[in-house]
């Protein structure tokens, strides 16, 4: 989990229900790269103590190296 994210994001298209493929701006790293948003959707994922949790609108970035979790 990462509190400095500003929305969910995952480069997993496997993970995704209700996927809406599309240009969705883009993200930039620390680095001063961009990455472009390919698509959205929701996606579950399941908790150490086994709870699942539904994240929506989760972005698509499949340039991307880890999974983001805004825990604002």
């Amino acid at each position: 989990m990462d509190s400095g994210a500003s929305f969910h994001t995952t480069h997993s298209l496997e993970l995704f229900s209700n996927y809406v493929p599309g240009k969705f701006g883009k993200v930039y790293l620390t680095d001063g790269k961009s990455l472009d948003i390919i698509g959205r959707g929701d996606i579950n994922i399941r908790t150490s103590n086994g709870s699942v949790w539904t994240l929506n609108n989760v972005r698509h970035i499949s340039d991307l190296k880890r999974n983001l979790i805004f825990i604002g």
